[in-house]
């Protein structure tokens, strides 16, 4: 088993975690040249590829894996190594599920954790064939990566949370835009996949669900609009359904938001499900909104505890 303690140490950085993700990538492929690297989110039973760089197996931003299949979910239980030059001679990467569906011959990966000891996800690497058993050597230089994401994500994540709180504490309800109506929501998306693209600023988008026993009047939703604020966009599209637009907001702000609406709808004592998914420059924001409309619809309701 993976210590936590021994990865998830205090470093200073003062980029964003988009940047250092970007930046590790770099330095991780200059060291080992894997078919493919990536830095992964897990949720639920879903494996998400937060950032990746990829010469062999054409993934891209935003895809999305089944966590249990996958050699990472064997290595943080310790049922795998952190490295396996020839990941056909460890049973436990033999048997994994997502080896027979893409060519895997070789493994390096370490998780990432959140600031209160919980699975985040990893910062792995795979290749379609055996890799030199030399680079074993840089287990100790990945591990060091891994607790750099792990604190550049638990500092965005904390800096955001505290902003939002207080933004909502400070918020005038009369001062709030008006929430959009439900047409405008394509153009919206549309609009901002353009500026998404020119700008290169990460873009979130959120959806919630709530029972439709609820009576969704306009109490909570200035609630939900003064917990994402001004600056983003709310679409209130009726029976319960609502969807925001998060501007400039990474994968640790988006957390730092579906914390805060949780506690929202939990506290107005409704029945929901809430789903959020951050937009990737392959897949654009209708992909990254279709993946979070898709998780409410299915799962349908239940109460969600923050």
């Amino acid at each position: 088993m993976i210590d936590k303690k021994e990865l998830h140490i205090n470093l200073p950085n003062m980029k964003s975690f988009d940047e250092t993700c970007a930046e590790v990538l770099r330095e991780l492929q200059d060291k080992m040249n894997f078919g493919l690297w990536m830095i992964t989110k897990v949720e639920g039973d879903d494996w998400i590829v937060m950032k990746s760089k990829d010469s062999a197996y054409g993934v891209q931003d935003g895809d999305v894996f089944v966590w249990m299949e996958s050699f990472c979910s064997r290595m943080v239980k310790g049922s795998g190594p952190t490295f396996a030059p020839e990941s056909d001679r460890v049973m436990a990467y033999k048997e994994a599920e997502i080896g027979r569906k893409i060519p895997i011959q070789a493994y390096m990966g370490f998780p990432i954790f959140r600031d209160n000891g919980e699975l985040l996800g990893t910062v792995c690497a795979i290749d379609k064939s055996p890799v030199p058993p030399q680079w074993a050597e840089y287990q100790d230089f990945v591990a060091s990566k891994a607790a750099e994401l792990s604190n550049a994500y638990s500092c965005e994540y904390k800096a955001q949370l505290t902003a939002s709180k207080q933004r909502y504490r400070l918020s005038d309800t009369q001062d709030l835009i008006q929430v959009l109506l439900s047409h405008d929501w394509n153009s919206l998306m549309q609009t901002h996949e353009e500026r998404a693209r020119i700008s290169n600023l990460p873009y979130s988008v959120s959806v919630v669900k709530a029972d439709l026993k609820l009576k969704v009047d306009s109490e909570l939703t200035t609630l939900v609009h003064k917990v994402i604020g001004r600056e983003n966009f709310l679409v209130y599209h009726g029976k319960g359904l609502f969807s925001m637009l998060l501007l400039d907001c990474s994968a640790p702000k988006l957390d730092a938001y579906l914390n805060l609406l949780r506690a929202t709808f939990d506290n107005f004592g409704a029945d929901f499900h809430i789903a959020g998914a951050t937009r990737s420059e392959a897949r654009g924001l209708n992909f990254a909104y279709d993946q979070a409309l898709g998780k409410v619809i299915s799962l349908g309701y239940r109460k969600q505890i923050a």
